[in-house]
């Protein structure tokens, strides 16, 4: 991979927070995607860091990984969805898979937030997916 915001990923994880990093460390651990086919956007340098730790790219604004990434995983709090939506509107396409694991929003208030016709998944993990 070359590091450049022109270089897409096969899933873009937004918010590195404990359920975005276990998700991407069962993707991991399971051998379902490499560390190159992952990136992920977390504001934080320290939990940046644990995801560097895992070979995965992380950078500091979402705008680096989204566009062009298959898939797009919303690991956000529920009450920064709209800005964080707002903020990336115009990096998701019909192309990008939205899947959120934002506890409280619904499939029909996501669809609102992005373009016509980008594909929505509303998941909701629990604790034991930490473990």
């Amino acid at each position: 991979m070359s590091g450049t915001s022109e270089t897409s990923v096969a899933l873009a994880v937004v918010g590195g927070g404990r359920m975005g990093e276990a998700i991407v460390a069962g993707l991991l651990s399971a051998g379902t995607l490499e560390p190159e086919q992952i990136a992920v956007a977390e504001p934080s340098v320290a939990r940046r860091e644990v995801f560097e730790r895992h070979g995965v790219r992380a950078v500091p604004d979402a705008h680096e990984i989204v566009s062009g990434a298959e898939i797009v995983l919303l690991a956000v709090k529920p009450q920064v969805i709209d800005a964080v939506l707002a903020h990336l509107a115009d990096d998701l396409t019909p192309a990008t898979l939205l899947v959120s694991i934002a506890a409280g929003i619904t499939t029909a208030r996501l669809e609102s937030l992005v373009s016509e016709g980008t594909p929505v998944v509303r998941v909701m993990p629990n604790t034991p997916a930490m473990v």
